[in-house]
């Protein structure tokens, strides 16, 4: 009778054990594939960001900015961006698409203009959106600003991603 509750003991800490491993190896593979994730992507297609959002939704907010090439305002939103990766980059990720040279992104940039009931006079950049939230121009003192949005818009979380249906043609 004892042996028996031993195996039977030992049978309920082998499947204890089995279940936390399971779910800790699914964490760490989860993980994995979030931190492979780049923080900044350039003009990525619809495949990108579906495969991406899918991977963070819930996690983090997708920030939707349309720059033009040779913007120094733009540039320095990148910059900013990039500089702040390492401390709020598991915040956020930057679908980031050239409008001047790009005429697809352009149509993209206005129909996100459209979705939020404003008008972008002659691809003006940069413009973009944190979460739910639009933004235009840029200059450094605005830095604090954008830290201070994601962090909002991040612990809110009402609408992360809701824009796949504006990349469809």
């Amino acid at each position: 009778m004892k042996n028996k509750s031993i195996i039977i003991s030992l049978i309920v800490i082998l499947c204890i054990v089995s279940v936390i491993g399971y779910f800790s190896y699914n964490n760490y593979k989860e993980k994995k594939e979030l931190a492979s994730i780049e923080v900044i992507i350039k003009n990525p297609s619809l495949e990108e960001v579906k495969k991406t959002n899918d991977l963070i939704n819930n996690r983090k907010i997708s920030i939707y900015l349309f720059y033009g090439d040779g913007c120094p305002h733009c540039e320095d939103l990148l910059n900013h961006l990039e500089s702040i990766k390492d401390e709020y980059g598991k915040y956020f990720t930057v679908y980031a698409f050239e409008v001047w040279k790009n005429n697809e992104n352009g149509e993209l940039m206005d129909k996100f203009a459209e979705e939020f009931d404003g008008e972008v006079g002659s691809r003006s950049v940069p413009y973009y959106i944190i979460g739910d939230e639009v933004m235009s121009g840029y200059i450094p003192s605005m830095s604090t600003k954008v830290e201070k949005k994601i962090l909002d818009k991040y612990n809110e979380r009402k609408k992360i991603d809701n824009y796949n249906h504006l990349f469809e043609k």
